[in-house]
């Protein structure tokens, strides 16, 4: 049910307007302005509000700002019922974030098509936002995985290389990939390998830190970019990651198998692209496939 919040200085007045929803068939609440709404929303938050003024100078319109500007209540759409006709209470009260307002004489069949019609804007609009994020999250992750696509880690990357530059901080890259991937989808068949792929993912996200960068590059070819973290810290993590997936079993119908992986780490020098220290720590990797494969090599 929506739950609808009355906002009103005046008891009576609010419980008035409470008892009118509730025959409008929601589920409503009164409260006072200022600390005593902002309270009653954090503790059960409304699909609506319903915030009655006297007037554009009364003070209880100063709740409306604090309302749209909390976090967690800026989105819920705000009714102004101002006990006035004055067109300056309106015009106030939209410039501040209201999505309607109300002026006196206030008619209940048209205040209950202004509800309705609020709401059904509401709704659309946290449809679309949830929408948007989904959008935002499949363009800027790697679908299997679920780590960042190439795309998306290195504009991260870059942001990160940029700052360290400026900042003289350290930067480390870490490149890694499965060791005879292309036996694994030969012996057990592709989808044994995607489970191998998602393994290696969740692997680097376990060990990982929470400022480090994870991206699967292509392929069985993952890369982690850590800021704020010199040779021998980053050296630490891919050790750890490489323990992690030598001991982890997977599973696949009726076959059991393990992965190892080699990796090469790389440290912000001399570098003037990110590119280069991807490069970089590239050819450490090859160095580890030629040093035996399920190991880390530093330069």
């Amino acid at each position: 049910m929506t739950r609808a919040l009355v906002v009103d200085q005046n008891v009576e007045r609010a419980k008035n307007t409470e008892f009118y929803l509730q025959q409008e068939g929601y589920h409503a609440a009164t409260t006072k302005p200022g600390r005593p709404c902002m309270a009653n929303c954090q503790a059960q938050t409304p699909n609506i509000i319903l915030l009655m003024v006297d007037n554009w100078q009364d003070q209880t319109i100063n709740t409306l700002i604090e309302l749209k500007s909390a976090t967690k209540t800026k989105s819920i759409p705000v009714i102004v019922l101002a006990s006035c006709s004055d067109p300056k209470t309106l015009i106030y009260s939209l410039d501040l974030g209201a999505h309607e307002c109300v002026l006196e004489p206030i008619n209940p069949t048209i205040l209950a098509a202004r509800i309705r019609s609020v709401l059904t804007i509401s709704r659309r609009e946290l449809a679309l936002e949830r929408s948007n994020t989904e959008l935002q999250q499949l363009a800027s992750t790697d679908s299997l995985t679920h780590v960042y696509n190439r795309r998306h880690f290195f504009s991260q990357s870059h942001a990160e290389f940029a700052r360290a530059q400026r900042y003289d901080r350290e930067l480390s890259v870490i490149m890694l990939d499965i060791d005879e991937f292309k036996c694994v989808n030969d012996q057990f068949g592709h989808a044994a390998g995607d489970i191998a792929l998602v393994s290696l993912a969740e692997c680097c996200r376990s060990i990982v830190r929470e400022s480090d960068i994870v991206g699967r590059l292509g392929g069985e070819e993952f890369a982690v970019c850590c800021p704020e973290a010199d040779i021998q810290g980053a050296k630490i993590i891919a050790e750890r990651i490489r323990q992690q997936c030598e001991q982890t079993r997977l599973f696949y119908q009726e076959y059991s198998f393990r992965i190892t992986v080699s990796l090469g780490v790389a440290q912000l020098s001399c570098e003037n692209h990110f590119e280069s220290l991807i490069q970089k720590a590239d050819k450490l990797l090859y160095n580890a496939k030629r040093q035996g494969r399920n190991c880390a090599v530093i330069g």
